[in-house]
């Protein structure tokens, strides 16, 4: 019996990462994890690509952004994007 894969389609379109194509493996809302779980996940992997409201990791796993996704209020001053790693301290 052949396991059911989960496709999941990449709201960057499609990513070459280190000469692949860069597949999405886990989707994560930022808002069901811990702000430690979520410094800890930025600490350890790297950001491929972000924008307002998806960030990509090397690893394949694309967060949700909700704690850290811009306001909508924000659009209105001119506000495009904020980093992630901003939001949660980690340089």
């Amino acid at each position: 019996m052949n396991e059911l894969e989960i496709i999941y389609v990449n709201p960057f379109g499609e990513i070459i990462h280190e000469g692949e194509v860069l597949k999405i493996k886990r989707v994560v809302v930022e808002s069901t994890r811990s702000e430690s779980q979520m410094r800890e996940l930025l600490e350890n992997n790297e950001i491929v690509i972000e924008n307002e409201w998806y960030v990509l990791f090397e690893n394949g796993t694309l967060i949700e952004k909700s704690r850290s996704k811009v306001s909508s209020s924000s659009y209105l001053v001119g506000f495009k994007h904020k980093n992630i790693k901003n939001c949660y301290e980690v340089l």
